[in-house]
């Protein structure tokens, strides 16, 4: 390799903890302060717009700010032009827990009475839609995302080092999430996954599918589920795990192994629905797999795949309808 050709080693590739962010946002935010302007008024300028950003407030004009770190738990507090607390809980690979947004905010409003709070979530690793939806409609917290941050430190002008190496940082995680668009599902890593089930997200007929992390025997997978619909004594339901293939799912309130005739009935709709496309093992546990379509090519649904997705939907619904009928029938 040339040494033109050699990368410049980024600070953030070692300095990877929540406490490593926190310690730059705080640096960023102290830029906003007037007193900083005539020394770089690009990083001034920039800073300014991330504290409007974590303000939601376009036209907000920071004269000047104090920055605590770590009071009273809190990630940064900053209290600024004299009016003004700012709340910012920073999470990487962590979620919330214990009703600390809750009681971060509680804290902060006996301490400073009269003063007007702002609270602003900061997340650059990916997470369903639905931790955002809680986050803003339930905690009262501005939800700040990756995306949200590379657009507005890509307004900076300036070639300070540590601001273009956090952007470069971040900037690589936005492109590994991306890669499901343009590579195959073999190269999609874990990122990648994330990234196509966050375009699920916008093409599924429901307000709350779920993706998560799932731990088993054989070493887990990132499950997405979604369209669950009530059967006898349980739901059927989609799921996609991590493979190029989709799943139909049903969970019984019992384990599945009492109900033979129940799972056979299910098996026998499918199968004059969709062929034999039964799973090399049907499951005992209160879940179980009912039906796997293989070798799907995801990466050649994406251009339609609300059109995809619905064909399924369509699937599982006519199969909770037979299996309702079946139950009234008898």
């Amino acid at each position: 390799m040339n040494k033109e050709e050699k990368s410049i080693p980024n600070l953030f590739s070692y300095a990877t903890s929540e406490l490593s962010q926190d310690a730059f946002f705080a640096w960023l935010m102290q830029w906003a302060d007037s007193s900083y302007k005539e020394l770089d008024e690009s990083l001034h300028v920039v800073a300014q717009n991330f504290i409007r950003l974590l303000l939601d407030d376009n036209n907000f004009e920071t004269k000047k700010i104090s920055i605590k770190k770590q009071w009273k738990n809190i990630d940064i507090l900053a209290e600024i032009n004299d009016d003004t607390i700012l709340i910012i809980e920073d999470k990487t690979d962590t979620s919330v827990h214990d009703k600390q947004l809750e009681r971060y905010k509680n804290t902060v409003e006996k301490e400073y009475k009269g003063k007007n709070i702002k609270c602003a979530y900061i997340k650059i690793i990916n997470e369903p839609n639905l931790v955002k939806k809680n986050i803003e409609s339930k905690e009262r917290y501005k939800y700040i995302s990756r995306r949200d941050l590379i657009d507005c430190l890509n307004t900076y002008k300036g070639e300070n080092q540590i601001l273009k190496d956090y952007l470069e940082h971040i900037s690589k995680i936005e492109e590994a999430t991306q890669v499901y668009k343009t590579k195959p599902i073999s190269e999609w890593g874990n990122d990648g996954w994330k990234g196509f089930y966050k375009a699920l997200e916008d093409a599924v007929n429901d307000e709350e599918p779920k993706w998560e992390y799932v731990p088993n025997g054989t070493g887990g997978f990132l499950g997405f589920w979604w369209y669950f619909r009530k059967i006898p004594e349980g739901k059927i339901y989609l799921q996609f795990e991590e493979k190029d293939d989709l799943r139909i799912k049903v969970y019984h309130a019992d384990p599945i192994s009492t109900h033979q005739d129940f799972r056979k009935k299910v098996c026998n709709i499918i199968e004059k629905k969709l062929g034999d496309i039964k799973p090399d093992r049907l499951g005992t546990g209160v879940t179980m797999t009912v039906a796997v379509i293989r070798d799907i090519d995801i990466k050649s649904k994406l251009i339609n795949l609300k059109d995809f997705i619905e064909k399924y939907e369509k699937i599982v619904d006519d199969i909770a309808s037979e299996l309702n009928k079946n139950v009234i029938a008898s």
